[in-house]
């Protein structure tokens, strides 16, 4: 059976922190390094997947603390409905901006008389 994709993260971000095998590793303590950009990445990926992860996942999936899944997610993703629509919003902001251009470009279109019908009616919607 081939390891679940939680698991595939945790090794990736345990790799990431300079592991060089999968067997058992004995530490004292959580990593004081486990806020790291590539964590912070698997954090956000796994929130946009999975809307209902919970600490306990997260933290099973990278092996840190759950003080360090707490500031992953709240001092460096910031309200997790902020990141979730940030990812949306985004994409159209620059159109956003741009709205005016592009209501006069069809209103130029519309008013064309070279233009075919459905062409101008189209423009027109």
């Amino acid at each position: 059976e081939a390891p679940s994709k939680a698991a595939g993260y945790r090794w990736y971000a345990e790799f990431q922190r300079g592991r060089i095998s999968l067997g058992k590793q004995y530490g004292g303590g959580p990593s004081n390094t486990a806020v790291i950009p590539e964590n912070i990445d698997v954090v956000r990926k796994l929130i946009m997947e999975e809307r209902h992860v919970t600490y306990r996942e997260i933290q099973r999936t990278l092996g840190i603390s759950g003080t360090a899944v707490q500031k992953i997610l709240h001092q460096e993703l910031g309200p997790l409905s902020e990141t979730r629509w940030e990812s949306r919003i985004k994409p159209i902001n620059p159109l956003y901006h741009q709205i005016g251009e592009v209501y006069d470009s069809l209103e130029q279109i519309a008013n064309d008389g070279n233009r075919d019908a459905n062409t101008k009616h189209m423009a027109q919607c």
